[in-house]
């Protein structure tokens, strides 16, 4: 090794943590939770998700003096103990102590069931005098914990919206701290459980994000979404996309109210509609419109909800229905899916509310119009009554754009190439 090697060997540093290993008695660790010394830190950890026999069979473990693995701590500078790992462990065990659930003869069929205060005296104190092995790291910052939050969670089965939630930055507090805020997340179906409601805006952020053309959509799969807080995790999330989020959201609450917001019960569902809300926003005059909306969302899902997929019959003459509801059994958040059933909503909307204008009242007919115009009329000029293909379609105002005509679907018809030069020369 020369002697460069070895200046540079002498200037490496690692960057490391201080931490100690300690051992706490049950009854420690639960005197000091009653007394506030001992914290489950939420906004990166999971909340509590153990079912009642997992619980109790934690408590047969711990009677039987079986190991339960360590439990990690990250010490405050005010000597507050937050728990990064085992959070699931001692609440499970806490809430044994409180009398929330009994011991199970299934698990534990010496003593059956059995709350804990109904306990013989000798079983309590082997839970109380129950020794825990622990890991507590010394002030750590929030860089730090949540790095070793997720390194701990590896081979763990954490959810996306936890490993997502357990990074730090801009778009992550963006989302945690304001988008998942919105009231019309608060009303609607999907509960908030395991940050749920998190992850969908994080879906919808990204999409907003992407949003490069109103046809292209994104993954909304848990890489994409990864990326795009790491992008973020340092710099302002643009303006743009925050507020068309934020619009949409807020329109649906105006028109479905807290009572038909309930209705909307699917995630995949949320998605879709929400999709559909951020486009007629940003390309129909929607004011004035929130009671059509709303019936058009709550027909539109009971029609979804009623389609028997094995009647072959029912399939054919409902086939968008039942082209949504395959849809979203399947990868609901892939890219191919999203626009699927985006394509299928907006077609079905302006088919639902054909005098719609759109806001800028362009002259053109959109794509998604076009087609309602085209299927509308089963493919036929309805000037010379020739049959034409999608591609050979024109599309023409009844009353022209030039006379005041809207762009709108009952303002439209199909014309074949030959009939719609005829009538721009008259």
């Amino acid at each position: 090794m020369n002697l460069k090697d070895l200046r540079l060997m002498n200037k490496m540093e690692i960057k490391t943590v201080s931490c100690k290993r300690e051992g706490f008695e049950i009854e420690e660790l639960y005197k000091m939770w009653k007394d506030g010394k001992i914290i489950f830190n939420t906004e990166y950890q999971r909340s509590e998700v153990w079912l009642k026999p997992k619980k109790q069979k934690l408590i047969d473990s711990i009677l039987r003096k079986y190991d339960i693995n360590k439990i990690f701590f990250r010490i405050t500078k005010d000597q507050i103990y937050e728990c990064l790992d085992g959070q699931q462990r001692l609440r499970s065990i806490f809430n044994f102590m409180d009398g929330n659930f009994p011991t199970s003869n299934k698990y534990t069929p010496e003593i059956g069931e059995i709350l804990f205060t109904d306990l013989p005296e000798k079983f309590k104190w082997a839970i109380r005098s129950y020794r825990i092995d622990a890991v507590a790291i010394l002030w750590a910052d929030d860089e730090v914990t949540s790095d070793i939050f997720l390194r701990l969670q590896e081979g763990v089965p954490l959810n996306s919206a936890e490993r997502l939630n357990a990074m730090r930055g801009e778009a992550r507090n963006l989302i945690a701290k304001e988008l998942s805020q919105i009231n019309f997340l608060k009303i609607c179906g999907i509960k908030e459980h395991r940050f749920s409601h998190r992850h969908l805006c994080a879906q919808m952020l990204l999409l907003e994000v992407h949003k490069v053309s109103e046809t292209q959509f994104i993954d909304c799969k848990y890489r994409n979404l990864q990326l795009m807080y790491e992008k973020y995790k340092n710099r302002q999330v643009p303006n743009r996309a925050v507020s068309d989020l934020k619009k949409a959201l807020n329109y649906l609450e105006k028109s479905l109210g807290e009572k038909y917001s309930r209705f909307i019960n699917k995630k995949g569902d949320i998605i879709a509609i929400y999709l559909l809300t951020s486009y007629l926003l940003k390309h129909y005059s929607m004011l004035n419109h929130e009671k059509e909306y709303k019936k058009f969302i709550i027909d539109f899902l009971k029609n979804v909800r009623n389609i028997n997929t094995k009647n072959t019959k029912e399939t054919q003459s409902n086939k968008y229905y039942y082209t949504y509801k395959m849809e979203s059994r399947t990868s609901a958040d892939s890219a191919a899916s999203m626009k699927k059933r985006f394509e299928i909503l907006i077609k079905k909307f302006l088919e639902f509310c054909p005098t719609i204008k759109k806001k800028d009242n362009q002259r053109i007919f959109d794509e998604y119009q076009q087609l309602v115009i085209y299927e509308r009329a089963d493919g036929i000029c309805q000037n010379c009554n020739k049959k034409i293909i999608l591609d050979d379609s024109e599309f023409d105002h009844i009353i022209s754009h030039s006379k005041g005509g809207h762009t709108t679907i009952e303002n439209g018809q199909l014309l074949c190439i030959k009939c719609n030069r005829r009538k721009s020369n008259k």
